[in-house]
């Protein structure tokens, strides 16, 4: 019997994904082809509306091309949405977040005609269990699920729950075991992995510093950090950053550059604790590779709280910036808010993405002419290898030849877009 399955969404759902394929794969074969599967199996995510939407009109989609096909939503849908799940789809079984372990009788018994739906919280490490890789050369490693966060608009808190920090022993003993099957890159992901260890005897830079430790050629990207969690461990943090394993690279989100709009996401920092993280990184690593989250549009935001939002981006010059207009989310405090007009909301957007774009593009360029030695993790989206540097930032190079994955080659950067450098092996 043959399996099928569509992924979205965030570094741990890709995860996710990966363990289902891995548990499933030993009596199933995995296909490419939604034609040739026997069972289709969506990963959900519903962090934002426009996802969510995306998601159900998919799910709606192959009931009505495939109606003979079996059908498993999976991921962060079923916990909270299943009502919607079973409008568009009444005959799919489902499977939270917290039950993959259970994916292959589920499979089976959907091949039977039984349907079930397996939701529900519990505090089990998504852990030790056997993988299907989409990139062979990176491993996904999660760390802990859940936050100690209460933000007004979030509902992800919802699904995953309060903050529950893995056995370090286990984290340390599931990345010996991904670099001994050959990965080159490890993604440490978690909803706020500086919150890490908040909930036990430990602390994120202590993780850190015993995950430098493990024997072997690899490097380390680090997840979401949340301001609220990271500001005390700045000093930590960057000494366990000079460590050359890990890639200059932080994700660190500030949702909006007004303290006010801030206060009112319940997000417990200030743009200047935000301003000084930053600020204590780049003292130390001046080309270190910042990634940084916007929300326009927040109910309440006025022009000039929003001006403040672009005024910060302005001054931090990030290279990444993730930008999402506001939208309302069932079942979390914000929806009862009053929301600013549609047009208003894409307005901001389309001003703060256009800027990002800039600061991107012009820091990119400052990267032409430089000779760097980067790691091949992964083919290019358009072709090409893709490979990064110490600081994260992709490279593109124009080249096929497999023999370089998981190897670290010395390249010119040649160009630049304002999302990837291009570059040319140096011979």
């Amino acid at each position: 019997m043959k399996i099928y399955m569509e992924s979205y969404g965030c570094s741990a759902n890709q995860a996710s994904s990966e363990i289902i394929l891995g548990l499933l794969s030993s009596t199933f074969q995995i296909t490419e082809r939604i034609d040739d599967a026997d069972v289709i199996i969506v990963n959900s995510c519903i962090v934002k509306p426009p996802t969510e939407a995306k998601i159900l009109f998919q799910i709606k989609k192959i009931v009505e091309e495939y109606p003979t096909k079996k059908i498993i939503v999976a991921g962060c849908m079923p916990e909270v949405y299943s009502t919607k799940i079973k409008k568009v789809a009444p005959n799919a079984s489902m499977i939270g977040i917290h039950h993959l372990s259970e994916i292959e009788s589920i499979a089976y018994d959907i091949l039977r005609g039984i349907q079930r739906v397996e939701i529900g919280y519990n505090t089990s490490p998504k852990l030790g269990y056997p993988r299907k890789r989409f990139d062979e050369k990176i491993g996904i490693v999660q760390a802990a699920h859940g936050c100690v966060s209460s933000c007004l608009y979030c509902i992800v808190k919802q699904v995953m729950g309060p903050l529950v920090s893995y056995p370090e022993e286990s984290i340390l003993d599931e990345i010996k075991n991904c670099v001994h099957q050959g990965c080159k890159e490890i993604w440490l992901t978690a909803q706020d992995i500086t919150a890490y260890g908040l909930d036990r005897d430990n602390s994120f830079p202590s993780l850190l510093q015993s995950i430098t430790q493990i024997n072997g050629d690899f490097r380390v990207r680090i997840g979401m950090m949340n301001p609220e969690t990271a500001y005390p461990l700045v000093k930590d943090l960057i000494e366990v950053f000079k460590h050359p394993k890990i890639y200059k690279f932080i994700h660190l989100p500030i949702q909006s550059g007004s303290n006010l709009v801030l206060s009112r996401m319940n997000r417990n920092y200030t743009v200047e604790h935000f301003f000084e993280i930053v600020k204590e990184f780049r003292s130390v690593f001046a080309d270190i590779s910042l990634s940084t989250d916007i929300i326009v549009g927040y109910p309440g935001e006025t022009d000039k709280q929003f001006e403040e939002s672009l005024k910060l981006i302005e001054l931090i010059q990030p290279d990444i910036v993730n930008v999402s207009k506001f939208g309302p989310r069932e079942q979390t405090p914000a929806v009862k808010l009053s929301p600013l007009s549609s047009q208003t909301v894409k307005d901001r957007s389309r001003k703060m993405s256009t800027l990002c774009r800039q600061i991107a593009l012009e820091k990119n360029n400052n990267w032409i002419g430089r000779e760097e030695t980067i790691l091949i993790v992964s083919r290019g989206k358009k072709g090409g290898l893709e490979g990064r540097t110490h600081t994260y930032k992709p490279v593109i190079i124009d080249i096929q030849h497999c023999s370089l994955m998981g190897k670290f080659v010395k390249v010119n950067i040649i160009g630049a877009k304002h999302g990837y450098l291009l570059g040319n092996i140096k011979t």
